[in-house]
């Protein structure tokens, strides 16, 4: 029990991206947790600072920047542009939006912003990012389509917020935009939990009603069969109220694997398997966050147009070439074909 109980902690510390801290003294693991780690050979001071790496203390989040408030605030009526560089991306808020969502939400609240100025001849496409992350992580994609007939418009919300209220907050912010904008053809990409996110706008929203344009959604290395290791969330020091919906047993994943995609919207998963060596090696075949089981034993399978492996790791998938090319042809495939 506690050797499994270790592996999934384990597993969390892995899951969620790194914010480097200053170390803590004191360990944050149990006795028996840190004697079942040894066993295993794995480093109980190894995870010890992976999770000082990676959970912070979570007590103190950062003031919130009033300008930077402002810019997103007027971005819910009007179109802000926020390239890779902008402060807002910066990792202060970041982790703002993990430890302190209700906080970012309050302060910031959630947009959507083109990265370039909007051009009604172009197609957008919605990108969105996940846990511990920003839509700085789209940089090499949303460098990739500058040239094309994609305009990239990413969502920026703080992952560490309920995933319903995300995906409820998404949906919003596309009702808005596309009222300043009408089209009558979207793109929709989620990484990892932001595949989550828009797959659960299906689950709040009409989407066959409130958004007709929108023609296909593609998924990379998102866990739809949940994290088991959000399971054992209570058993961390802290974690984002966004990981009990991880769990694979939680209401929120049950909506995720059941609710039925319209007809006439293509569902797309790309996944990587280059994991490496780590922690996550005693899972299986993995990408270095994520199993790959938790991305692909899902009923969702079924319901795919198609699947896409690569031997990328879970970050890499963002800016692999053959990614971008396997992406460019189901974009074209669905989109390029109405008349662009």
């Amino acid at each position: 029990m506690i050797v499994r109980v270790a592996r999934s902690l384990a597993a969390a510390f892995v899951v969620i991206a790194s914010a480097a801290v200053p170390a803590r003294a004191a360990s944050r693991i149990p006795a028996p947790v840190r004697g079942a780690l040894s066993r295993m050979g794995v480093s109980p001071d190894g995870v010890d600072a992976m999770i000082e790496a990676t959970l912070g203390n979570g007590r103190t989040p950062p003031p919130t920047d009033r300008t930077l408030a402002a810019r997103m605030e007027l971005a819910r009526q009007e179109d802000v542009v926020a390239d890779e560089r902008d402060a807002l991306f910066d990792d202060r808020q970041v982790q703002l939006g993990v430890w302190a969502a209700p906080v970012f939400l309050r302060d910031y609240g959630t947009a959507l912003l083109p990265t370039a100025p909007y051009d009604e001849r172009r197609i957008p496409v919605f990108l969105i990012h996940g846990i511990n992350g920003s839509p700085r992580d789209f940089t090499p994609l949303a460098s990739h389509l500058r040239d094309s007939r994609y305009q990239p418009v990413v969502f920026y919300y703080p992952t560490g917020m309920p995933l319903a209220d995300a995906s409820r907050e998404l949906g919003t912010r596309m009702r808005e935009f596309l009222a300043r904008h009408p089209t009558d053809r979207f793109a929709v990409v989620g990484h990892s939990l932001g595949g989550l996110v828009a797959k659960g706008v299906l689950d709040q929203f009409d989407v066959a009603r409130l958004f007709p344009g929108w023609k296909t959604f593609v998924g990379m290395s998102c866990p739809w069969s949940g994290v088991p290791a959000a399971a054992q969330a209570r058993r961390l020091p802290g974690h984002p109220a966004s990981w009990d919906d991880l769990a694979p047993t939680s209401s929120f994943m049950h909506r995720i694997k059941t609710t039925p995609f319209p007809r006439r919207l293509a569902f797309y998963m790309f996944f990587g398997a280059r994991g490496g060596r780590s922690l996550f090696s005693v899972f299986g075949s993995h990408d270095g966050r994520l199993s790959v089981d938790s991305m692909m034993d899902t009923p969702l399978a079924e319901a795919a147009e198609d699947t896409f492996g690569f031997y990328e790791d879970h970050v890499s998938i963002l800016a692999a070439p053959r990614v971008f090319q396997r992406l460019d042809t189901v974009l074209d495939h669905h989109l390029a074909s109405h008349g662009g």
